[in-house]
């Protein structure tokens, strides 16, 4: 029964851990883009943010997907 806890707590930290990572990506629908922006010279931003917000899920959609070697990004996020 303790195996089963920790085996289940340490599959949910996986996953927790997995996704802040994604979630750091800078494109813009995720959180990462807000950091980057905020350590971005104010005027290169204004002229970058437009189009990354445009092409954002896109370019987000595109990375997940793609294979990057053996899997995509997100089959290595929810493969595991």
């Amino acid at each position: 029964m303790v195996d089963l806890v920790a085996n289940t707590l340490w599959i949910f930290i996986g996953i927790n851990i997995s996704l802040f990572v994604f979630n750091l990506i800078p494109i813009p629908p995720l959180d990462g883009s807000k950091v980057m922006f905020s350590l971005m010279n104010p005027r290169t931003v204004w002229r970058i943010r437009p189009t990354l917000e445009q092409y954002g899920f896109i370019v987000l959609l595109i990375v997940a997907v793609v294979p990057i070697g053996d899997t995509s990004l997100l089959g290595r996020i929810v493969g595991p």
